[in-house]
């Protein structure tokens, strides 16, 4: 082999071990988790994106949320990973909302990822209560019903337990639960 042929060769080389470092080191973009859908009444809720994430780790990542369907609601923090989303009103009905995040790692843009948010009827202000200062998505969610007596109608007792208002999202009958009114259920 020549010199002139083994300087190509090395070039070549060298070419070819280099590129797919190269290829590696280019920027990606960015992908955007908006997170678990959310349960809300009149209380605000906390989106979360922060699971949203730069594959080669190029840039810190901003965030950037817009609600993208009614009823509108507002957005406090739109910039963060868990903006606070609040206004909800209550309807007959169940509604939905929906929200838009977007990250950015200063060069590239992710695609959008959405969650909605279910708001749930209003039925009155004795019928459910939830007994937690607020709602925690991440804890497991609990009804008691109070152990009424479904044959004899008596009713049950509301919530007693705080041990557990720290561990799970707990909603009771404040004023106890009793059988439905209608007839005698057990024929």
């Amino acid at each position: 082999m020549t010199n002139a042929n083994l300087i190509r060769f090395v070039a070549l080389l060298v070419v070819l071990v280099l590129w797919p470092v190269k290829g590696l080191a280019e920027n990606q973009r960015p992908v955007a988790d908006a997170g678990l859908p959310r349960y809300a009444a009149s209380d605000p809720v906390r989106l979360d994106g922060s699971a949203s994430f730069d594959p080669d780790k190029s840039g810190p990542l901003t965030y950037t949320w817009r609600q993208i369907t009614d009823p509108s609601v507002t957005i406090a923090d739109a910039n963060t990973a868990t903006p606070t989303i609040s206004g909800f009103v209550q309807t007959n009905d169940i509604q939905e909302c929906e929200f838009e995040v977007v990250v950015s790692d200063g060069e590239l843009t992710s695609l959008p990822d959405t969650v909605k948010i279910v708001i749930v009827p209003y039925f009155g202000s004795t019928t459910l209560k939830l007994e937690n200062p607020s709602f925690d998505a991440n804890n497991p969610t609990v009804i008691y019903f109070g152990g009424g007596d479904c044959v004899s109608g008596s009713a049950g007792q509301p919530w007693n337990v705080p041990a557990w208002s720290s561990r799970a999202n707990v909603i009771d009958f404040p004023s106890g639960y009793a059988r439905d009114s209608g007839g005698d259920k057990r024929t």
